[in-house]
């Protein structure tokens, strides 16, 4: 069983709202709520793409993105995914510039 101060833990230390722990919490019990964020917050090993098939084919995209540099796998089963592995981690540089997004300014 959980309490009150697991969920706020849990809030802080994975850096989610209270609520959606809370729902996690509840609806998938305390040991696979904090897998489930756990998981969400670990880096994946390769982004999965989907290819519009009716416009072009995985193997056109592999090309292109391969002419950019970019590894490109073909998945085995499926012809419509293909995967891009993600190298790193990658340091990020600290900067002393702010960037403000505004969603309403047109």
């Amino acid at each position: 069983m959980y309490g009150v101060s697991d969920i706020y833990y849990a809030a802080e230390q994975y850096d989610f709202t209270l609520s959606i722990v809370e729902f996690f919490f509840d609806t998938y019990g305390y040991k696979r709520a904090l897998k489930i964020l756990h998981s969400l917050k670990t880096p994946v090993e390769k982004y999965a793409l989907r290819v519009n098939t009716l416009k072009t084919s995985a193997i056109e995209v592999k090309e292109k993105l391969q002419a950019h540099g970019v590894n490109v796998i073909i998945d085995k089963k499926f012809n419509d995914i293909i995967y891009i592995p993600v190298s790193g981690p990658n340091k990020i540089r600290e900067s002393n510039n702010i960037i403000v997004a505004d969603k309403f300014r047109r």
